[in-house]
């Protein structure tokens, strides 16, 4: 009896051990879980080549039963004790730990990184069409990936997949749940607006206006749109533009946006002919992200140049 006790005691503790081990590998967590991987993570991969311990180790204790009979008396008959049932416990040592090695992303144009997986969320960075960034994970409806931020700020932000080119393998990436879209109310809606005004013309075998912008609102602009007219010929031009440049002679300074309260100096195209004295009428659109996206607002204005 005591050895079909003990076999069953062995089959408890084995099939303890086989539930242990049957967590799945990648398992689907939320946005924080993740964060918190990668930090462990990097954290093992900076001690992992610290020298070991000088303390001596301790050899694992082992359970063994003890019987205690019972002596027998004059009167009555010796009495068995029961073998006493082990108590079979174990801690799971699983951890979430990122595909190694992570796959890159890149992007066909310029792309704003969000803290969610909307335009509802707030923008953290920008991935450029020259850099290339890490990729940690889907969201799930596996149209936007959790990248790290290439820009200071956040250490992750989610990009959309719609101009994006995937370096190496993602099958086995987690996916990845993230926080609630934001809820807007009118009241936290930023203010988006900005000014124009005629700044000179510049003559360097062609002929250019050049404009002031002022950003009066409380977001930044990333783009813009500018179309010109010469009324006295009815000669137009256009250019559609990621930032914001002014030409020189022999320079030219672009700037990546126009922060709230900047003022910037921006140019037209040129025209092949002598503009001076002219009638003209500019209508400016600025967006707050790149491609013309995001909010936009549009301004004419009409000077004589």
């Amino acid at each position: 009896m005591k050895s079909r006790s003990r076999i069953y005691l062995t089959m408890a503790i084995v099939a303890s051990i086989g539930l242990a081990c049957a967590t799945p590998t990648f398992p689907i967590f939320s946005q924080d879980a993740l964060n918190t991987a990668v930090a462990q993570t990097m954290s093992a991969d900076a001690t992992k080549n610290a020298p070991p311990p000088t303390s001596t180790s301790q050899p694992t204790p082992t359970w063994t039963p003890t019987l205690t009979p019972e002596p027998p008396t004059a009167t009555s008959a010796a009495t068995e004790t029961p073998t006493p049932t082990p108590t079979v416990s174990f801690t799971p040592t699983e951890t979430i730990t990122p595909v190694v090695p992570l796959p890159k992303i890149s992007v066909s144009v310029n792309t704003n990184c969000r803290s969610g997986p909307d335009k509802a969320f707030a923008i953290e960075g920008s991935l450029m069409v020259d850099e290339i960034a890490e990729v940690y994970g889907i969201d799930p409806t596996r149209t936007y990936w959790y990248i790290r931020n290439p820009d200071p700020g956040a250490e992750f932000c989610w990009i959309s997949g719609k101009h994006t080119t995937i370096i190496g393998s993602v099958s086995r990436l987690p996916v990845v749940y993230p926080p609630s879209t934001p809820t807007s109310t009118p009241t936290s809606t930023p203010t988006s607006n900005f000014g124009i005004a005629f700044n000179g013309v510049i003559a360097c075998g062609s002929w250019w206006v050049n404009l002031n912008f002022k950003n009066t609102g409380q977001i930044a602009f990333k783009s813009m749109k500018m179309e010109i007219e010469d009324t006295y010929t009815a000669k137009k031009l256009s250019k559609i533009s990621d930032g914001f440049t002014h030409d020189e002679c022999a320079s030219s300074n672009t700037n990546d946006e126009l922060k709230p309260g900047d003022i910037l100096t921006v140019s037209a195209p040129p025209f092949a002919h002598n503009i001076k004295g002219r009638k003209m009428i500019a209508v400016v659109t600025v967006c707050s992200e790149f491609k013309l996206e995001g909010i936009c607002v549009t301004k004419t204005i009409t000077f004589k140049s």
